[in-house]
């Protein structure tokens, strides 16, 4: 419930009105991925949403991707994140403080949970606009260098060090 899936696929869908070319991939399991299912199914987009299960090779659905979209209601350190932006990768995710502490509106397209209609206008948006996809990847690339854990192990070494004394 928290990841807000249901309401990625009923903006999902409504955008394949309009924009016909968009392929959603749906990453992980859970409870709600059988009814999920029967929607798509129901709605008869079965050949335009794929259910890829839990994956060990992230990085290799982030390649095949332009957008990666995480609308949840509620996240800590939301790793996905973090991954697409080393991938360059257009984001759009929930206006919430998990993705706040690391991503600032000029390197995603921050959208309400609570407004399906807010996601629906996002994907449309930047299905139809590569250039700002790729300007969005690529600020959300130089954003994730301050990640890397080399970065923070020594800001982490030299806290503990600090502590100690």
């Amino acid at each position: 419930m928290t990841k807000n899936i249901g309401g990625l696929l009923n903006a999902y869908l409504k955008s394949c009105y309009t924009e016909n070319s968009i392929i959603l991939a749906v990453v992980g399991t859970g409870i709600l991925e059988n009814k999920l299912k029967l929607i798509t199914k129901k709605e008869l987009f079965t050949d335009r949403v794929r259910f890829c299960g839990v994956r060990n090779d992230v990085e290799k659905v982030l390649s095949g991707s332009d957008i990666v979209v995480l609308p949840s209601f509620q996240e800590g350190m939301p790793t996905v994140l973090l991954e697409a932006m080393a991938c360059s990768r257009a984001i759009i995710c929930s206006n919430i403080d998990g993705n706040q502490a690391i991503l600032a509106s000029e390197d995603c397209v921050f959208i309400d949970p609570n407004n399906p209609r807010e996601l629906e206008i996002a994907i449309k948006e930047l299905a139809k606009d590569p250039r700002r996809r790729i300007r969005l990847g690529n600020n959300a690339n130089i954003k994730v260098q301050q990640y890397d854990q080399e970065k923070i192990f020594t800001k982490l070494l030299k806290y503990y060090e600090c502590k100690e004394n």
